[in-house]
């Protein structure tokens, strides 16, 4: 799935880190929903669509009720998404080729 992803976000994203982050929004929260929340940040005139990190991340149209304690569906997608990239990205670094 992950794999499938990146494939389509890399149509329309040049940049790989990028990529990698649509995809990974994707597998935890479904293409269609980042593809809607691309649309939202073309429409908004600070927000670069192509641009995972700071900009699509910041306008997340997911649930913000809280599912798991305290933390909702918007929190969990977008902390996923650069718990793996930034913080975790080393122990990734031998599939990303």
């Amino acid at each position: 799935m992950m794999r499938d992803n990146y494939q389509y976000f890399s149509k329309y994203v040049q940049d790989k880190q990028e990529a990698y982050a649509f995809a990974d929004a994707a597998y935890n929260g479904g293409a269609g929903g980042v593809d809607h929340e691309r649309r939202a940040c073309k429409l908004t005139s600070w927000c670069d669509p192509n641009r995972w990190f700071d900009n699509v991340e910041k306008l997340c149209l997911k649930s913000k009720v809280a599912l798991y304690g305290n933390r909702s569906a918007c929190d969990i997608n977008r902390h996923h998404v650069r718990d793996v990239l930034i913080n975790r990205s080393a122990k990734y670094t031998q599939y990303v080729k």
